[in-house]
């Protein structure tokens, strides 16, 4: 079935992380920030950021879901419940990554990993962009002594959902 295929394979995974690595590393200066502007891969980064349960709430939604009406999202949570179960033993960050993320998570962990070693400050503005540090802190955990979470328009910083999903 489709809807349970991996949304990378492991080695793609690492050729998007090196990718945002070699992107970093070609930039000058000494901070990076990143955001995003969009909602269509919130249930990605929740998922691959390890909430797979919010990942469920806001693909029924809990969140926003632009252009989705009632029997739609029943639909997708259906999906992601079958994705989750699926691949309920991707515990491991590349293999969640994998599973549940997509490459622009990986090529934005990929570009946390090589900011951080390169010892800039990294702005993370956005869900999608702090589902990408999160993984990147769980492949090198001193990330997030670079990291400063930005909250533009927000009541809360970007990446509290994920702090508290289960």
């Amino acid at each position: 079935m489709r809807c349970c295929s991996l949304a990378a394979t492991p080695e793609q995974c690492r050729t998007a992380i090196r990718n945002g690595r070699e992107q970093v590393a070609s930039l000058p200066g000494n901070a990076i920030l990143l955001g995003e502007d969009g909602y269509r891969q919130h249930v990605a980064g929740l998922a691959a950021a390890g909430a797979p349960g919010r990942a469920a709430h806001r693909a029924g939604g809990g969140g926003r879901a632009p252009g989705l009406d009632a029997a739609g999202r029943q639909h997708k949570i259906q999906v992601l419940g079958q994705v989750l179960e699926r691949h309920a033993q991707a515990t491991e960050p590349l293999d969640a990554l994998a599973a549940l993320g997509g490459f622009e998570i990986a090529t934005l962990a990929g570009a946390v990993l090589q900011a951080a070693l390169e010892n800039r400050v990294i702005v993370v503005d956005g869900f999608i962009t702090s589902s990408a540090v999160l993984v990147a802190a769980r492949l090198q955990p001193a990330v997030l002594e670079r990291c400063d979470l930005a909250c533009l328009g927000r009541t809360r910083p970007p990446a509290d959902a994920a702090g508290h999903a289960g």
